[in-house]
This record gives C-alpha cells, structure tokens and sequence, in this order.
C-alpha cells in the first residue's frame, strides 16, 4: 500500500513539472504575442494607423481600400484578443491544475505518513500477540504436562479404590460361602443408603463445587476432556468432612497427589473421600452419619 502511494505521489509530482513547463511555454507563447502585437501598432504608427482607426479608414484611396482596411483592423483585434483569451484560460487551466495535484500530493504523504504510523502499531501488536501466543502455548504445555500428571495421580487412585473394594467384595463372597455352608439365610443389605438416594448429606456443611462427576471439556485446553470419577468441592479455610451415611471404614491409605483417602462401606454401596489434610479414623471402625473424620485444607 506504502509503495502504491508513493507511485503515486511520484507520477503527480511528474505531472506538475509537465504542467510547470507547459505553463511557461504558453507565458513565453504570450510574451511573443505581445511583442508581435506592438510591432504591429508600431507599425501602424509609423502609418498613421495607430492615431486613429477612423483616420485610417478615411484615408483610404477608395471604397474598397476602406472595407478591406476595415475588415484588416476587426480580424486583427479579432485574432488577438482570441489569442490573449486562451492564453490566460489556459495560465488558469494549468495553475487550476497544478492547485489540485499539489493537494492530492499532499493527501498522499498524509495517507503515507498515517499508514507508516498504523505499519507500526500493527507490528508492534503483532509482536506483542506473537509474545503472548508464545507465553499461551508455554502455559498450555505446562497446563498439558500438569493434567496429565494429574491423570496418573487419578489412575493411582482408582487402582487404590479397585484394589479395596476388590478385597472387601472377596470378603463378602466369602462370607456367604460359609453362611450358605452353614445353613444359614443370606444376609440381606437392609442398610438403607440406596432408599436415601438423592437425600443423603453432603460432606462438607461450607464450600461449593468446582468438579463434576463425568467428562467435562477442559476449562482452558481445546479439545481435551477432563474425566471425574467424583465430585470435588472447594472450602475456605480449614474445615472438616463427615460421613454423607452410616457405615464401615474399609480403607485408609495414602494416594500421592490426592493425600489420604477414606473408604466408607453402606452395606452394597462404597464412599470415597479423598485429599484429606488429616484422618482420625481407622480401618474396621464403625462410623455415623455426619461423624467427622478429617480436616480439610483446599
């Protein structure tokens, strides 16, 4: 755009040296009409001529020298103030003109020097958009590296979980075994964590959530999806977390990146607490709804 511009003022200033020496051709054009012009009076002088048009006329030798004289005088008047019309029209012409390149010129360095200035801002906000581009794709390898950090953590934890409720599945089967071996009837799940379903209470009395269970797409990364085997909840300050039902405690362990983990067994259905600060529980301990067990820092 800068070069098209620049063309431009280039051509016009061409245009205005063009006009610059046709104007002075005309001006010497005009200078030479007027020396011809005095001549021709002074000629007429020295004839009798330039006294008086009328005495010319009257000194005619006849008739027809008269109106020949006097058709010579109308053209000649004719011819020359024709001439010194389109001189001058032509002189106004040209200046008219120039007047109007030299504005277009001057729009065109304006044009020119604003351009320059936007050429400027622009590469610097593209270098600073080029900057902070950089700076994204840093923060989203670092937020890539981070979840998938978090993923093995996650991974950690569910085999943690299998691995319990695994053994405690085994157990139960177990016992069957030696009921039905015994005689005895099957134990019937009469707990009633599943008839509370969608009443039961939540395990910290202050917070909100910040996790839900299931794939969610990732908050800052495109095209990543983010799985949730829970809920996570977010407390202020230091708070405490309680039993949502009544149950057994039948796993206590450690889990790094999610800090200790509590499983609570409600007859056919588990609970998993996890990212405990601190436990004040035990494996095989009974436990009551809304019974604290942990303090909790997040």
């Amino acid at each position: 755009m800068i070069d098209n511009l620049q063309t431009e003022v280039k051509l016009n200033e061409e245009l205005i040296l063009e006009n610059q020496s046709k104007l002075q051709d005309l001006e010497q054009k005009h200078k030479t009409l007027q020396e011809q012009y005095k001549q021709i009076l002074r000629i007429s002088y020295f004839k009798k001529i330039a006294s008086s048009k009328w005495f010319y006329l009257l000194s005619a030798d006849n008739l027809n020298q008269l109106i020949m004289r006097w058709r010579y005088i109308h053209q000649f008047d004719e011819y020359a103030r024709h001439k010194l019309e389109n001189i001058q029209s032509l002189s106004v012409d040209i200046k008219t003109k120039n007047d109007e390149i030299s504005k277009i010129k001057e729009q065109n360095i304006n044009a020119i020097n604003s351009t320059s200035s936007n050429m400027t801002l622009i590469e610097k906000e593209q270098k600073e958009k080029d900057a902070l581009i950089k700076k994204l794709t840093k923060e989203e390898d670092k937020l890539r590296k981070t979840l998938q950090a978090r993923e093995m953590e996650r991974e950690r934890l569910n085999s943690a979980i299998e691995k319990i409720i695994i053994a405690e599945l085994a157990k139960a089967k177990e016992k069957e075994k030696a009921v039905a071996s015994a005689g005895k009837k099957k134990e019937v799940d009469d707990s009633g964590f599943e008839k509370n379903k969608g009443a039961l209470e939540w395990p910290v009395s202050k917070g909100r959530i910040t996790g839900k269970f299931g794939k969610h797409p990732h908050p800052s990364i495109s095209g990543v999806e983010v799985a949730n085997n829970g809920i996570d909840f977010t407390v202020p300050g230091s708070a405490s977390v309680s039993c949502i039902f009544d149950g057994e405690i039948v796993g206590v362990t450690n889990i790094p990146g999610f800090k200790n983990m509590v499983i609570i067994k409600h007859g056919a259905f588990y609970t998993v607490y996890s990212k405990l600060e601190s436990v004040s529980v035990e494996k095989g301990q009974k436990i009551k709804t809304r019974s604290k067990y942990r303090s909790h820092r997040t």
